[in-house]
């Protein structure tokens, strides 16, 4: 509510923000490019995707897909500026192997979440690398952006 006593602009009839779509964002991008990796990638059944950075489980599972939504800047402001027309989203992410899956196993899977982002007309900005770990794994980090609007349909 605003000082006055009335609704807000921001805020919609319900008092949920106009500006949801992108809470939303986030949940729609990391599920349709797990679902499709996994359906294109079953050969690894033990394939597991997260975006905690620490699980409750602690048994390690490999190949493990971690994604990190990126703080993201607005883009499309209007003169007004009460609404977020548009946001760059960037993604970063890490894939890892365990040694004896080897090197192979974080590239495949690496390149397959390439795909499946570039299918949702992401951009690659820091291609697949491979990081040194020093310990019983072998890991892949890159990084991915795209501007999308309030209205852009994804998936």
């Amino acid at each position: 509510m605003a000082r006055n006593g009335k609704t807000s602009k921001r805020y919609c009839k319900r008092g949920i923000s106009v500006l949801s779509w992108i809470y939303k964002l986030e949940n729609r991008i990391y599920t349709i490019v797990k679902t499709r990796t996994t359906k294109v990638l079953s050969k690894y059944p033990d394939l597991n995707f997260t975006q905690d950075p620490e699980p409750d489980d602690t048994t390690p599972h490999f190949p493990t897909v971690f994604f990190t939504f990126l703080p993201s800047a607005e883009m499309g402001r209007t003169i007004e500026g009460s609404s977020i027309n548009a946001i760059m989203s960037t993604i970063e992410v890490q894939v890892t192997s365990s040694k004896t899956q080897g090197l192979t196993v974080a590239r495949t899977v690496s390149w397959e979440v390439v795909e499946q982002l570039k299918a949702l007309r992401y951009e690659v900005v820091l291609s697949p690398k491979v990081i040194p770990t020093g310990n019983d794994t072998c890991e892949v980090v890159f990084r991915m952006r795209r501007m999308i609007g309030a209205n852009d349909k994804i998936g």
